[in-house]
């Protein structure tokens, strides 16, 4: 027997369950800087934190947080990278945008040393599909499978033949077969389409991996093989997954970061062509940082190794890894961040984020400014019972519970709405034509719509027949 509570008792009972659980699970993207952190929400909204003397968290001051703040009003954020000390980010759209400091032009619109306070648009293509930003050089690809550099060329990481800086993006060379690009300190690599590795810059402790120490202002080939699947680069060594599950490095093998047994805090032997890590077959996702490096098996499980003098590698002391560790406290990974600097981030299967190492500017995003040698949760703002309400802003929506369509009456325009979960999961986001929404779709049960107006955002409960 089917038991139907009135409404208002059914809504009591479903608010003091929102204000117990809170809506942790909706981070979507993760990614680091030198002293800074951003990450993208399951409603498309970007939050950054930690240090902001290059203006690089993107809120228009040069004031550090040590908590998530939300940069802009846009909820149209596709994908997010950081750089040094600048971001660069893609729009649903195909447009790209960029901020922080410009020193070498890695913001890209055209000028150097100056700072870019909030996300400006670069140039006016609507075709991009990947942006990642490295050390001060930043590597797009257009839907067209073209590959574009701009920013510091002193190494020739752009791999445009050069050694100069660009401000603008430029085409590197002719084919349109680019899949994964990776720009790193002061050299780069990407995989075609075709499963090739290729890799170009700086090459003094053989970070190219093509059996070499000479530095290369174009693409090179790395090796024969056509089965690599991802590859990430860190300071002077580089890292790659093969389609068998294996994981390779070269490059430095300082600070263990070969993760063979090798190496130290103050030795360890290069590696001009790739070797492999272990005897492992189950690695989907690796990240080399600056000293540390990240990896992830096909279990969610997190691996970590290299230097660890603020706890950067996360297993609760400050000793030098020379072998991957397992981390048991962040589980049932999906995605990593090394990258620059000296703290790390992870996120899990639910969406929560997972941070740790140094945290003097705030970049663990915990609220604190202390180091942490062991992962810390950053979940989601709490939807409070205070943040719920029946009839705040002047808006009102009927009928609720709702069977199929829902109608709107508000004081003001309602540009958007979003449809979530009791898991914290935004499953739409949709716009009101008319004043009402065709819900048919949802299944029953409880929801909390978050009502985006000009003048801010109201959460209200609803439920569905």
């Amino acid at each position: 027997m089917k038991i139907q509570l009135p409404f208002n008792t059914a809504l009591v009972l479903l608010l003091g369950f929102i204000s117990l659980t809170g809506y942790s699970q909706c981070w979507q993207n993760i990614t680091k800087g030198l002293n800074h952190s951003i990450g993208l929400k399951s409603d498309g909204s970007m939050w950054s934190w930690g240090y902001n003397g290059y203006v690089q968290l993107g809120d228009g001051t040069n004031i550090s947080k040590n908590s998530p703040i939300q940069i802009g009003t846009a909820t149209d954020w596709q994908a997010v990278s950081a750089g040094q000390n600048y971001n660069v980010a893609l729009k649903n759209n195909g447009t790209i945008w960029a901020w922080g400091t410009n020193s070498y032009g890695e913001i890209g619109n055209g000028t150097s040393n100056n700072f870019v306070y909030s996300p400006i648009q670069i140039g006016t293509a609507t075709d991009w599909v990947k942006i990642v930003a490295g050390h001060t050089h930043t590597l797009g690809l257009k839907s067209n499978g073209t590959l574009w550099a701009w920013g510091q060329n002193g190494s020739g990481q752009l791999g445009d033949g050069t050694t100069v800086d660009k401000t603008t993006p430029v085409q590197i060379g002719t084919d349109t077969d680019w899949l994964i690009i990776v720009p790193g300190f002061t050299h780069s690599m990407a995989i075609k389409t075709n499963g090739t590795l290729w890799s170009w810059g700086s090459n003094g402790n053989g970070e190219l991996g093509d059996g070499t120490y000479t530095a290369k202002s174009s693409p090179v080939q790395v090796g024969t093989e056509t089965n690599w699947v991802t590859v990430s680069t860190g300071k002077y060594h580089s890292k790659a997954i093969k389609s068998d599950g294996t994981l390779w490095t070269w490059g430095s093998g300082i600070f263990g970061l070969h993760g063979d047994g090798t190496g130290n805090d103050n030795t360890g032997f290069n590696k001009t062509s790739p070797i492999q890590i272990g005897t492992a077959t189950n690695w989907t996702s690796v990240t080399a940082g600056y000293e540390t490096c990240t990896a992830l098996r096909a279990d969610g499980s997190l691996w970590v190794w290299g230097k660890n003098n603020y706890g950067q590698v996360g297993d609760g002391t400050f000793v030098t890894r020379n072998i991957p560790i397992q981390n048991t406290t962040a589980v049932n990974c999906v995605a990593i961040s090394t990258g620059r600097g000296f703290h790390d981030l992870a996120l899990n299967a639910t969406g929560e984020i997972w941070s740790w190492g140094l945290n003097i500017f705030g970049q663990l995003g915990n609220a604190t400014n202390t180091n942490s040698s062991i992962p810390v949760n950053i979940a989601c703002e709490a939807l409070s019972i205070d943040d719920v309400s029946l009839n705040g802003n002047g808006i009102t929506f009927y009928p609720n519970p709702v069977k199929d369509m829902l109608y709107f009456q508000s004081e003001q325009s309602i540009i958007k709405v979003a449809i979530i979960d009791m898991a914290g999961r935004t499953l739409s986001l949709k716009t009101v034509e008319q004043n009402k929404l065709n819900l048919s779709e949802l299944i029953s049960g409880n929801y909390v719509l978050k009502i985006y107006t000009e003048s801010g955002v109201t959460s209200r409960i609803l439920v569905k027949e």
